[in-house]
């Protein structure tokens, strides 16, 4: 939301919860799936203030095109339209996504085709 002075003001914390430092399990149950993180798609436990970080990225990609990056109806449509933009991730360690599939598509990074 923008106000008349132009100040971004962040609302729909729906699906928010209180960040603590120390590492720890929490559930997927966050973010709004169009502004949703891949790590938390792909099922990690662990995770931390990156996630956020991705979420505001696609909303200020937002802001400036007028349209969500990776709108989506469901978690898998997600993945596919985030790997299909920034390339199928690598993964060695399968146990810290629960949702990877090594049979995934194998997507290059597209270059400024967002």
């Amino acid at each position: 939301m923008e106000d008349n002075a132009a100040c971004l003001k962040l609302a729909d914390f729906g699906l928010a919860r209180t960040f603590r430092p120390d590492v720890r399990a929490y559930t997927r149950e966050i973010q709004t799936l169009w502004y949703r993180a891949p790590e938390i798609l792909l099922g990690a436990k662990e995770y931390g203030p990156a996630v956020d970080i991705w979420s505001a990225g696609t909303v200020i990609y937002e802001l400036c095109t007028n349209r969500a990056l990776f709108q989506s109806d469901c978690e898998v449509m997600a993945l596919i339209k985030i790997f299909q933009l920034i390339g199928t991730p690598v993964v060695t360690n399968t146990h810290t996504f629960e949702f990877f599939s090594q049979r995934f598509p194998k997507w290059r990074r597209s270059e400024g085709q967002a």
